[in-house]
C-alpha cells in the first residue's frame, strides 16, 4: 500500500497575503481621509472611484461605488474641465 501526495508551505503565501491586506487598508484610509480630490479612472476615462472630498466638490454621493461613478459628464456640469 503506497500513499502519494503534496505538502506546499503556504506560510510565504499567507504572509504576502496578509501583508496586501494591511496594504490596502492604508490605502483605503488614506483616500478616505484625504482633503484633496482623489478620484480614479479607467484606462478609457470612465470613472472608477471618488473619495469624500471629491464628492463633496462635486455634489454627488455614494462614494466608491455611487452616483458620482453614473455621471458621465461630471467635468461638464461643474465647469471643472475634465
Amino acid at each position: 500500500m503506497a500513499i502519494e501526495g503534496f505538502a506546499r508551505d503556504v506560510t510565504e503565501w499567507r504572509y504576502t497575503e496578509n501583508q496586501l491586506r494591511a496594504s490596502e487598508a492604508r490605502f483605503r484610509s488614506l483616500v478616505e481621509t484625504a482633503p484633496s480630490v482623489i478620484i480614479g479612472l479607467a484606462e478609457d476615462g470612465q470613472f472608477l472611484e471618488f473619495n469624500p472630498e471629491a464628492e463633496r466638490v462635486f455634489g454627488c454621493r455614494g462614494s466608491w461605488s455611487g452616483s458620482c461613478r453614473d455621471q458621465g459628464n461630471l467635468g461638464r456640469d461643474t465647469g471643472t474641465g475634465f
